[in-house]
């Protein structure tokens, strides 16, 4: 999605829509998976204490099918979904749990059983190949909400705009 995304924005017919060199250089299909991680868990963490009504979990949860198209509990895999139910209750119907799941579950990555660290792969490479195999549009997803919602312009979302 990554790609394909890349080059749309790169070739748009009115230039004036065409990113430009600095944020094409910037672009999610340029990061790794530790970076990609690093922004879903920022991601996360900025709507965490966020009220479900407020604008900007309602704007985070349109997205939501954009990243799965039913639950998203149906995607993992259920060795993974019972360490979930450890700790907390998710809504497998929200982007915000989504989101929540994946930073806890990194956060506790050694807690987790052997057989679901192998699962998951090694942070962060094969935990976000892992993501990103579940949910191939996450990353781009979230990408557009940050932008949407003029996030890119807090301290914490910034590292992820400009190129170096």
């Amino acid at each position: 999605p990554e790609a394909r995304d890349l080059v749309q924005s790169l070739v748009r017919r009115l230039p004036k829509q065409r990113l430009e060199a600095h944020q094409a250089l910037a672009h999610p299909f340029f990061w790794d998976h530790a970076k990609s991680l690093r922004f879903l868990l920022d991601c996360s963490d900025r709507v965490e204490n966020e009220l479900a009504s407020s604008p900007l979990v309602v704007a985070l949860e349109e997205k939501a099918s954009v990243v799965f198209a039913s639950r998203w509990d149906l995607v993992l895999d259920g060795s993974f979904i019972a360490t979930l139910l450890e700790r907390r209750k998710y809504n497998y119907n929200s982007l915000r749990d989504l989101l929540r799941a994946v930073r806890n579950k990194k956060n506790h990555f050694r807690e987790l059983p052997e057989e679901v660290q192998q699962l998951v792969g090694n942070v962060p490479d094969g935990y976000m190949r892992y993501f990103r195999t579940k949910f191939p549009s996450i990353v781009l997803a979230m990408h557009a909400f940050v932008v949407g919602e003029h996030l890119d312009q807090e301290s914490s979302f910034q590292g992820y705009f400009s190129a170096a």
